[in-house]
């Protein structure tokens, strides 16, 4: 099981026992889920239903995905952060959403910047891509402190969103 390990974080894989946590932490909170693809809290049922299976099986079939993140001062289960493949698509992206009582404290950009560690350095990807509601300027100002750049605007099934990208950093080898 990967488990990654952040100064303030754990990111790991999702175990039944998280499941109560993680819909109160981002499934359940209209603040949160206005800015995923949902756009409103989803019912508990809903929930049960897709998500825990979307990421075990996104993890059974690529080997990588989302983690639940663990905030180590209290081990309080505080949202989601990893990689995934972008819906219909060969791109992996980087995502996460957590509980908004942790926003503003840099836990998202760590979260974020140790996803992207992993799908470099051990997944070798050679670019991750990433979107965000262009409304969400905190997600947007997390995108650009992880050295993603802003490639413009998109539409994704009916939502406006706007692209970044990060291409696989030189490598000390590489550079010299």
């Amino acid at each position: 099981m990967t488990t990654i390990e952040t100064p303030r974080l754990i990111l790991r894989r999702l175990t039944p026992a998280d499941m109560d946590a993680y819909y109160e932490a981002v499934f359940a909170d209209p603040d949160v889920m206005r800015y995923l693809a949902a756009r409103r809290p989803l019912p508990r049922d809903a929930f049960e239903a897709r998500i825990p299976a979307m990421l075990m099986d996104h993890w059974e079939q690529h080997g990588f995905g989302p983690w639940v993140v663990i905030r180590k001062t209290d081990d309080r289960l505080i949202g989601h952060a990893g990689l995934r493949y972008w819906p219909d698509s060969t791109e992996v992206e980087v995502l996460y959403a957590l509980t908004p009582s942790t926003w503003g404290q840099g836990l998202a950009t760590e979260a974020a910047r140790a996803s992207l560690r992993y799908g470099f350095d051990t997944l070798n990807l050679e670019r991750i891509i990433a979107a965000a509601f262009a409304e969400n300027v905190a997600s947007r100002r997390v995108l650009a402190k992880c050295g993603m750049r802003e490639v413009g605007p998109f539409t994704w099934r009916e939502l406006e969103l706007v692209r970044y990208e990060c291409e696989r950093p030189p490598t000390a080898q590489s550079a010299g």
